[in-house]
């Protein structure tokens, strides 16, 4: 029974203050990867968050650029300038 309710329940996610007092969360966060991306490292900052591989991802985001007639286009331009990228 416990095993089910962790899926139907999950666990918050750990978070801790950061200045100022606000919470933050310190779990895993999307960023652009510097080593493996092509033009923005946007692609290989989410596979390496959601643990997908690189090539899927842009594949995902070529067909959905096309079906969507650029719209996600646009969304990957806008994501590219509001995520940070790695610090390391």
């Amino acid at each position: 029974m416990t095993d089910q309710n962790e899926r139907l329940y999950p666990r918050p996610v750990d978070v801790r203050p950061g200045p100022h007092g606000r919470l933050r969360p310190t779990g895993p966060r999307l960023t652009r990867a510097r080593e493996g991306g092509m033009i923005t490292g946007l692609c290989a900052g989410i596979a390496r968050l959601t643990g997908a591989r690189t090539s899927s991802v842009r594949a995902v985001f070529v067909v959905g650029g096309v079906v969507t007639l650029g719209v996600l286009g646009l969304a990957y331009l806008g994501l590219s300038v509001m995520v940070p990228a790695t610090s390391d």
